[in-house]
């Protein structure tokens, strides 16, 4: 999976909570998702070291605080990496966020999304007095099967 940006320089401690901010919830790049997105994908999820006890994830040189769990599902198709986190922003708690890839008929393409604790009319609602107009996601946030919310930025190859 190519994505191209560029390599953070020095080693740095990176709080998981710090990578949701305007930019990142409107699927803009780049954005600080996207470091993170960059640092998992180039290395790949072999090199990632989930330290369960610390609650974070060492990628190469960066060390991503707030990470409580970490899963790959993976099919013919389509890898998904989830990250179990736990923290609130923007009036809302983050329960996980993914990074997802697909390979179909000679495309790719990739995506990052969250999952927020809440049905998405009340996600949306506080997302939305939170941010206001700096909020310009214009798609409806997705209800997962739990009953939550998905936030879902999808980057067509």
């Amino acid at each position: 999976m190519a994505v191209t940006l560029s390599a953070t320089a020095s080693a740095k401690e990176i709080n998981v909570n710090t990578l949701i901010n305007t930019d990142a919830l409107n699927c803009k790049i780049p954005s600080r998702m996207m470091n993170f997105v960059y640092d998992f994908h180039s290395l790949g999820n072999k090199a990632a070291q989930l330290n369960k006890n610390k609650q974070s994830m060492q990628l190469d040189q960066n060390t991503y605080l707030g990470i409580q769990g970490y899963q790959q599902y993976q099919t013919k198709a389509v890898v998904q990496n989830d990250f179990a986190v736990n923290f609130n922003v923007y009036g809302v708690k983050v329960m996980k966020m993914v990074l997802k890839g697909t390979a179909t008929k000679g495309k790719e393409s990739w995506a990052y999304y969250y999952v927020f604790e809440g049905k998405p009319g009340q996600v949306s609602q506080k997302l939305h007095q939170a941010m206001g107009d700096a909020w310009t996601y214009d798609l409806p946030l997705q209800e997962t099967p739990q009953g939550n919310s998905k936030l879902l930025c999808d980057f067509p190859g």
